[in-house]
């Protein structure tokens, strides 16, 4: 196994309660003597396992292992009060629950370095930004906000079904429900790239 290298195994399946459920895991040399490890079961009729397979392998991507995509719950609150971290909260993101798309959000493939510099835009002050869907291969796809005097560092991206169609799943036509949009989250850390990111 190659430093940094994914490797893939699987196990036949386990059959509980007439169910039979087949278990993927992924292991990865993180340094010498070091590996990282993370494993899914799921059952057929397989709807989930690219998503699966995505998220898993989320964990084991270098140069940073991916963690899960949370939210923050501020009950009637934006940011501000007693507000809760969600784990999976993330709805939007695969390292998340992922109910509505197969991208990693912006954030993530900023820490992977799969963005290049002119993809991420640092504010400071106030100003007229452009910002392309993540599904776009030209332009920026993500805009760090540092708030004045507040020492509070936001993420936004902009998702609509383009390209590809990883965020096909953001419209969903026959309820005529549009999830698309501006997503906003609030970054955790000292420095870029954070330690992870919360949506709002």
């Amino acid at each position: 196994c190659l430093l940094g290298a994914p490797a893939f195994a699987y196990r036949r399946p386990l059959t509980v309660n007439s169910v039979d459920y087949y278990h993927l895991g992924f292991v990865r040399l993180v340094r010498v003597n070091s590996l990282g490890y993370t494993d899914s079961s799921f059952s057929p009729p397989w709807l989930g396992i690219l998503n699966t397979l995505a998220h898993e392998l989320g964990h084991t991507f270098a140069p940073e292992m991916l963690n899960h995509s949370n939210s923050l719950d501020c009950g009637s609150q934006v940011n501000s009060g007693s507000c809760q971290e969600i784990e999976y909260g993330n709805t939007f993101d695969v390292m998340g629950s992922n109910n509505y798309a197969m991208h990693y959000s912006a954030h993530q493939k900023m820490t992977l370095v799969w963005l290049k510099a002119d993809d991420v835009i640092f504010i400071g002050q106030p100003g007229t930004y452009t910002l392309k869907p993540v599904e776009l291969s030209q332009g920026p796809k993500f805009l760090i906000v540092t708030l004045p005097n507040q020492q509070k560092v936001f993420g936004l991206e902009y998702r609509r079904p383009v390209g590809i169609g990883f965020d096909n799943g953001l419209i969903d036509l026959q309820n005529n429900i549009d999830r698309s949009g501006l997503f906003i989250y609030k970054l955790i850390g000292s420095n870029y790239p954070y330690d992870k990111s919360l949506l709002l």
